[in-house]
């Protein structure tokens, strides 16, 4: 098969990326006189790029291993999956700490303690569909069996084990997913009041500016631009294992969407509330001054949400919430990928529902639109 040589070749030291005709992307590296290839081909130029860049710093500092060298002395060690699983997340320098974190809870908790003892070519279809039956019914089962699969695909490609034996219809499926009721403005306006007076602003700015907990979190007043009407939500604080991550949004994308009118003197009034905090503070710090923790600030959103006859509400649906409210004060698709910082429609998509009664209010809108139009009905008279 010939492959596609595209312009933009980009050469990293001694290692090189090219385009193949399937759209992955191929990565070598020049060792011994040779090229030598990547085990794999990638989704992206950017995973293609960094193996070539890891592979090319290996063979300047003379500690390169051919991926099919590595292969043998992978078989001929007899690794076991727990060992080449905890090797695995910690090669995977392109994730975020929360992620790696989510990977060593699902191999610690969920795989390792059945599977990992044994060598990687001792896996078998049987053994991994015996552990998937004896884990608990749920979406940590799902993510799990996906880490896995993903794990021994790599494996597999590596040429470690002869053939991948996750073979489960499905099998990485969380099942469908509980149906998001988004809150209404008169649940809203009942949950203020319950929420202490330094937090009562999150709930507004959770359900009216589409804003995540860990954008609320790492707020601060530099980020208000009253002048201009917008909040600038460029940073999210992170809770991982021994402190915070601060950080950019989850999609990586900076946005600045508008403030509604109505919400202008909370602002206002919080920070008149954290004037006296020193130089550009947390908006809404813990007690000991450092970022609120989610378990702190639980405590008074359950009463809140049991005020307003919600007990099923999350902090998260308020982000449902707002955006659910801009499509349906008449944003378009764009207008709300935006305001609420997404990258793909699909995902924009899954943030917009039906609200009670707008249905009739769309009915009557096409009534209004229709206007003079619409020919008035006249009953024809009966011949008798």
């Amino acid at each position: 098969m010939t492959t596609k040589k595209v312009k933009n070749r980009r050469a990293t030291g001694t290692g090189q990326v090219r385009l193949l005709p399937s759209g992955r992307w191929q990565a070598r590296v020049k060792f011994q006189g040779r090229e030598v290839s990547a085990p794999a081909t990638f989704d992206t130029k950017l995973d293609a790029d960094l193996w070539a860049r890891q592979a090319t710093l290996q063979v300047q500092a003379g500690t390169f291993t051919p991926p099919e060298v590595q292969a043998q002395q992978v078989r001929r060690s007899g690794q076991t999956l727990g060992d080449y699983a905890t090797t695995w997340v910690a090669e995977r320098n392109q994730i975020r700490q929360r992620t790696r974190e989510g990977y060593e809870d699902l191999l610690r908790l969920y795989i390792l303690p059945s599977l990992g003892p044994y060598r990687l070519h001792e896996l078998t279809p049987s053994m991994v569909r015996t552990w998937y039956s004896a884990a608990p019914k749920n979406t940590q089962r799902a993510k799990a069996y996906s880490l896995l699969k993903t794990i021994l695909t790599t494996a597999w490609s590596y040429e470690l084990i002869d053939a991948d034996p996750c073979r489960i219809m499905g099998g990485g499926a969380p099942g469908p997913a509980p149906k998001i009721i988004p809150a209404t403005p008169e649940q809203i306006d009942l949950m203020v009041p319950v929420m202490r007076d330094e937090w009562k602003l999150t709930v507004l700015l959770g359900a009216w500016m589409a804003m995540r907990l860990g954008e609320v979190q790492e707020l601060r007043p530099a980020d208000i631009d009253l002048s201009r009407g917008v909040i600038n939500i460029e940073r999210a604080a992170q809770r991982v294992r021994g402190g915070w991550i601060i950080g950019p949004t989850k999609t990586d994308k900076t946005r600045s969407p508008a403030i509604p009118p109505h919400i202008i003197p909370w602002i206002n009034w919080h920070l008149d509330l954290i004037n006296d905090r020193g130089d550009n503070p947390l908006l809404f710090p813990a007690t000991h001054g450092g970022h609120l923790a989610p378990s702190t600030f639980y405590r008074d959103w359950y009463p809140a949400r049991d005020a307003a006859g919600r007990p099923d509400l999350r902090f998260h649906d308020l982000r449902h919430t707002g955006l659910s409210f801009a499509a349906a004060a008449g944003a378009t698709l764009k207008e709300v990928m935006e305001r609420g910082g997404h990258t793909t429609m699909g995902t924009a998509m899954r943030y917009q529902h039906s609200l009670p009664g707008r249905d009739h209010e769309v009915a009557g809108h096409l009534s209004e639109f229709a206007g003079a139009a619409v020919i008035p009905l006249r009953p024809q008279k009966q011949t008798g």
